[in-house]
């Protein structure tokens, strides 16, 4: 597998977790602010659209 194909794949589920992650944590702690950094996913999907 090219590295290319590995690290598209990896960004691929980073993306596919994130939602739900954001999601779990807001549940447990709905009394804490979760810090999202929105720059950095959206970074990881630049990086994924120019690797596709």
């Amino acid at each position: 597998m090219p590295i290319f194909d590995s690290i598209s794949d990896d960004i691929d589920f980073l993306l596919d977790l994130c939602p739900d992650l954001i999601t779990m944590l807001k549940k447990e702690n709905p009394d804490k602010d979760i810090p999202i950094n929105r720059e950095q996913l959206a970074k990881l999907r630049d990086i994924q659209k120019k690797i596709r």
